[in-house]
Formats: structure tokens, sequence, C-alpha cells
């Protein structure tokens, strides 16, 4: 039986590391760990630098694009420092 809370979209470290070698290839041989998972998303650790967030349900998908878009708009009216997306990925056949 399907729960509420169970993701849509499965991934794993090996299907990371496939996103990241496919889209963005300097990450090529990254070392990938779990970071966090929660109800909309799942972040990885790579290289012990970046956070990488993948949606684990369609709704993330549309939070993401929309934090993608206008953090950086609200990051100018802050007092202080946030992070703002450096890499962003597209759907592919490896993850949609």
């Amino acid at each position: 039986m399907t729960q509420i809370w169970d993701a849509e979209f499965k991934i794993d470290l090996e299907t990371v590391k496939l996103v990241l070698r496919e889209q963005f290839p300097e990450f090529g041989n990254a070392r990938v760990s779990v970071l966090g998972e929660g109800w909309d998303n799942i972040a990885f650790l790579v290289n012990e630098s970046y956070v990488f967030r993948f949606p684990r349900r369609r709704v993330g998908v549309e939070l993401i694009n929309i934090e993608s878009r206008f953090l950086p708009k609200i990051a100018l009216a802050l007092p202080l420092q946030i992070t703002s997306a450096i890499f962003v990925g597209k759907p592919s056949d490896a993850f949609p």
C-alpha cells in the first residue's frame, strides 16, 4: 500500500553519480553520500563541498524551480549571505 509520505521518484547513489557524470562532467568521479532526506527532496553531499538536491515527488520539482529563480533576487535584499543554485539539472533518462 502506498503511503502519502512515500517518494514518487526513487534515487540512489548510483543514479546521482550517473546524473552528475551526464550533466556536470566536472563531477565525473565525485564522492557522493546521502546528506539528508525530507518530505519533498533528498540531498546528497558531493566531494564534501557541494549539496545536490533531488526531488522525491513532483511538487518538489516546482519548489526547486521557484527557489532557483527567486533566491538570487531575494539575496540582494538580505543583510546576510544565502546559498544560491550553481548547478541546475534537467530531466533525463537517468532521472525524470
